[in-house]
């Protein structure tokens, strides 16, 4: 017995093909409108793959749905329809018994702070009409961490009390392991897997097929990448442009090594960042996601400080010692607390709201390029031969982004309010309009 059988990827395909062999006596339950998870090489198409393997199988519909109200379940399904006939069943519709409800709440402000300030009202407003503030019946949901920045500045600015759900520890961020691969490898240049971390960073611009065949070079001599580094000119198979690449890789790395020997971390984490381009790459475009990643640099520098003020050795092999044990033991640099309160608005990527429930529910910032992104290319694409299925016709990743929407529409039992900005320079969401 499966369940979430949307989430399961080929080699899971395969090993319950092996254990049902036998008696083929096996069931899965799923929804391929809430497949969101195409990077990890899962997507609807399990549905099309169980058939085929078992073409006698017997299909229940479960369209009866006991959680949210018929309002709410019609928009998420006018949403859904936009992915045509890249759907299991492209006829899916669910029905309630539940109440019509109120309509759909579209809350569209002038900009990010506006949004923030429309959000908190309509929190307060709700409030006011329960009987006991129950805040933990409203959940905030956002596409990306950096989304909710400003709304969590504007709730805490008036007293509301939230709590962040499965927040992404400050070690984990981009910013922060990009930084801390960088210093790896400048205390040990034979850590294979921070130097290709370091590489596939886009101000090196080098072909990520160029890279992944060094690896399997490495490996396959035994040999770490910046051992290969140094015989790069005599490996034909890498391109020119990659050649070069390295090559002034290679004098960033010495340079880098240089500084380490006879300064402090903190002059070392100054130099990476400004000698590789990664503060200028960061300051140039101009974006939340930007700035947030300027403070956590920020906070990682001030975290560098407090360690130097309370240690004799300021060596990068002895700094990531430290930060080893103090990120295993789980602390957090200066973050907000991450504890959990029972009586707070709940504050979660779409992700992580997954099989979750809420009676309010706001679907934040419905901006274009924030929801849906802009595609990105992944710097270690999964392979489309392990994919389950073809190419879908439309925009695959459009398409995930909308089931990715649908996810969050449908966790709301009662109210459900959908946040966006419109300027000269900022536009709502193709969702909104489709919705």
């Amino acid at each position: 017995l499966v369940d979430e059988f949307q989430d399961t990827n080929i080699a899971q395909i395969e090993l319950l093909d092996i254990l049902a062999k036998k008696n083929r006596n096996i069931c899965v339950v799923g929804d391929d409108d809430q497949a969101i998870y195409r990077f990890r090489g899962a997507s609807y198409a399990s549905f099309h793959k169980f058939k085929e393997k078992y073409p006698n199988l017997t299909t229940i519909k479960l369209v009866q749905n006991y959680r949210s109200t018929k309002k709410i379940l019609n928009s998420a399904g006018r949403l859904i329809q936009n992915n045509g006939t890249d759907r299991y069943d492209q006829k899916k519709n669910l029905w309630t018994k539940n109440p019509a409800g109120n309509k759909i709440e579209a809350l569209v402000a002038y900009d990010y702070r506006d949004e923030a300030r429309a959000v908190a009202d309509k929190i307060e407003s709700l409030c006011l009409k329960m009987d006991q503030k129950d805040y933990s019946q409203i959940a905030i949901l956002y596409r990306a961490h950096s989304h909710k920045e400003i709304l969590l500045e504007e709730l805490n600015a008036r007293g509301i009390p939230t709590t962040i759900v499965r927040e992404k520890g400050f070690f984990e961020r981009e910013e922060i392991r990009d930084l801390v691969a960088y210093m790896r490898i400048v205390d040990n240049p034979e850590d294979s897997v921070s130097l290709f971390r370091v590489l596939t960073l886009p101000l090196w611009n080098i072909d990520i097929e160029d890279l992944i065949y060094l690896a399997g070079t490495a490996k396959k001599e035994s040999l770490s990448i910046y051992h290969l580094l140094k015989r790069i000119d005599n490996i034909p198979e890498i391109s020119n442009d990659t050649k070069k690449q390295l090559s002034d890789f290679g004098k960033h790395l010495k340079k880098l090594l240089r500084i380490s020997k006879r300064e402090d971390v903190t002059e070392l984490i100054r130099n990476i960042l400004l000698e590789s381009g990664y503060l200028k790459r960061l300051t140039s475009e101009e974006s939340m996601e930007n700035k947030q990643k300027i403070l956590n640099i920020s906070s990682l520098n001030n975290f560098i400080i407090k360690y130097i003020k309370n240690n004799s050795d300021w060596s990068p092999s002895a700094f990531l010692e430290y930060l080893n044990c103090f990120s295993e033991a789980g602390g957090e640099p200066g973050q907000i607390s991450l504890l959990r309160k029972d009586n707070a608005v709940q504050l979660m990527t779409i992700h992580a709201a997954k099989g979750l429930e809420f009676p309010y529910v706001f679907l934040i910032s419905l901006v274009r390029n924030r929801f849906p992104t802009i595609r990105r290319k992944e710097p270690i694409p999964f392979p489309d031969s392990l994919m389950k299925e073809k190419r879908p016709k439309g925009d695959f990743h459009r398409e995930e982004e909308r089931r990715l929407c649908y996810v969050g529409m449908t966790r709301s039992q009662k109210g459900l309010y959908l946040s966006s900005v419109n300027n000269a320079t900022t536009k709502p969401s193709v969702f909104l309009s489709e919705i």
